[in-house]
């Protein structure tokens, strides 16, 4: 394998931090634009990891996703926000049970993890039955968060576009503060989101799986590139002052480290 891949590059951080503390487990975020691939990231992390005697589990801000009746609640009672009308947004999101599951992890405690199926309702996305959910047989060392807006802080000044959005990012600060180290993949053009979801989109089709239209998942897209130019800068400068550990990649097109 390239030793100048994502994978390989925040393997070898991930496995020198952890040499380095005796505490665990360790919660990294992964904080990268949708489509950059870290899904894929966090996948490989976990199975290469366990070949090494490390225990892990790779977690996404999308797996705490509102349950389907709840985003519906949500969006009538915002009729006039439209970034709160679907998932994804700050706001979209059932803080309490992210935080629950993350404590539970931290303190090595057995717990079912939650199962967001995107797929449901033509794309629309729900939250699978508790049932359903992921039960762990063995206590982890590493937990991998993973998301488009890990880190995002709430701002003084922002676009009024944003006004209910940044009031709504303050509550997830109750996860930031459960952050042991940062993995920031940052795109070399957040132009390149709208693709790069596109075809995350169609892959999850052609596997069999009900999906939006190319159409519909442009449009969806289209709305978070207003969230990225706002929060990015304020957070890249957070990652330069923070005394957590930190490995920020820039990320091209084909989504390999420049």
């Amino acid at each position: 394998m390239n030793s100048n891949t994502p994978v390989e590059l925040v393997l070898k951080a991930v496995r020198e931090w952890l040499v380095q503390s005796s505490s665990r487990p360790w919660v990294v975020a992964i904080s990268g634009a949708q489509g950059i691939g870290k899904t894929t990231l966090g996948a490989r992390l976990v199975e290469t990891l366990k070949e090494e005697g490390v225990h892990s589990v790779s977690l996404s801000i999308d797996d705490f996703y509102l349950n389907r009746i709840d985003q519906i609640e949500l969006a009538s009672s915002h009729a006039s926000e439209p970034l709160l009308q679907q998932r994804g947004y700050p706001g979209t999101h059932d803080i309490a049970l992210g935080k629950n599951i993350l404590k539970a992890l931290k303190a090595r405690k057995q717990v079912s993890l939650p199962v967001y199926d995107k797929s449901a309702y033509e794309g629309q996305g729900d939250r699978v039955p508790e049932s359903e959910f992921k039960t762990l047989d063995t206590a982890v060392d590493l937990v991998l968060l993973d998301g488009w807006m890990v880190g995002f802080q709430k701002q003084e000044s922002v676009d009024p576009a944003l006004r209910v959005i940044n009031e709504r990012l303050e509550q997830y600060q109750e996860w930031w503060d459960l952050i042991d180290a940062w993995v920031f993949l940052e795109p070399e053009s957040v132009d390149f989101v709208v693709d790069w979801r596109i075809e995350a989109e169609e892959k999850m089709k052609a596997s069999g799986k009900a999906g939006m239209s190319r159409d519909q998942i442009r449009e969806y897209i289209l709305k978070f590139l207003p969230a990225y130019r706002q929060y990015l800068p304020a957070f890249k400068r957070f990652l330069k002052t923070c005394t957590q550990p930190v490995l920020h990649l820039k990320i091209g097109r084909n989504r390999q480290a420049l």
